[in-house]
């Protein structure tokens, strides 16, 4: 009797006959398509809302497309002032590393004696003396600006309270040094990384071999930089890039204040990052071949 019994349907069991109906009838005649109703008219306002939606969307996405790209040029150029400032700091750093202060200069001492007697550590960019318009002398004073960092650091460690024209003078930093200490200890901080060393008081008839050969007999050496001088020659100073950082410490510690070639060389571990020698052609060296009791070694 259950058998007999009507089967209960639902709404959806109407709607899988009908398509299944129209699929058949399809089928029949050779080609498939699915079942086309209309739209209601609910279904019909949905679209439309959607078509305005996705328009909206468009426009957003352009608004912000465009936007997005003029965030990437105010974001360049923002870079590009940063990076220009960073080079301004690290130019103005670089300028003060190179200046000393020179004073209880003996007011018999002429400015070309002065400048002579620094001399042998580097080039010299300029030598600013102060003088009494009354008496017209100096104030026993002056402002030594080297083209090399190394050339002041060296003259500031061997030349502070040395006895020049019958007095001892006293050789400092300018007071400009605490304003540019952060850009100073980050130059040093990139100095560091390298094996490099400045090489001053060179005999300008050496060739670069011969140098190179001196500097071998510590390690390996890298490439070796001297100043030119215009004529296929060189100025009496430069930098040296060894490939371990024990050869440049036995260089520095053998070689400074040693004489090579008739000149005593003044050596020191570079305190700045490579960078290449801008320096005017006639800015030489003064080689020294004074005696230095004590302090000398032959190569």
């Amino acid at each position: 009797m259950d058998s007999l019994r009507p089967v209960k349907r639902s709404v959806w069991d109407e709607v899988d006959d009908y398509e299944h109906n129209d699929i058949d009838q399809a089928s029949s005649e050779g080609s498939f398509v699915m079942p086309y109703r209309e739209l209601t008219m609910a279904q019909k306002a949905n679209v439309r809302q959607a078509k305005k939606f996705c328009e909206a969307l468009t426009s957003h996405w352009k608004a912000t497309s465009g936007y997005s790209r003029q965030q990437e040029m105010q974001q360049a150029q923002v870079q590009q002032l940063m990076h220009a400032q960073e080079v301004a700091q690290r130019q103005k750093a670089f300028a003060v590393m190179c200046r000393i202060y020179v004073g209880s200069i003996s007011f018999e001492m002429h400015e070309d004696q002065v400048k002579e007697a620094f001399l042998p550590f580097g080039p010299i960019k300029s030598l600013d003396m102060s003088w009494d318009n009354v008496s017209m002398k100096h104030k026993g004073f002056c402002f030594i600006e080297y083209f090399v960092p190394e050339a002041a650091q060296l003259a500031l460690d061997q030349m502070n309270g040395v006895l020049l024209g019958g007095r001892n003078i006293k050789v400092g930093r300018p007071s400009s040094v605490p304003a540019a200490a952060p850009v100073i200890a980050k130059l040093n901080e990139e100095a560091a990384r390298h094996n490099r060393i400045y090489i001053s008081g060179i005999n300008t008839s050496l060739r670069e071999t011969e140098l190179r050969s001196v500097l071998e007999r510590f390690g390996p050496v890298r490439a070796i930089e001297l100043a030119a001088d215009g004529r296929q020659g060189h100025q009496g100073f430069g930098y040296a890039d060894l490939v371990t950082a024990e050869s440049a410490s036995a260089a520095v510690a053998h070689l400074n204040v040693s004489q090579l070639a008739g000149s005593y060389l003044r050596v020191m571990k570079a305190v700045t990052p490579p960078f290449t020698l801008q320096v005017p052609q006639n800015a030489g060296v003064a080689t020294s071949s004074a005696s230095m009791p004590g302090m000398c070694r032959q190569w």
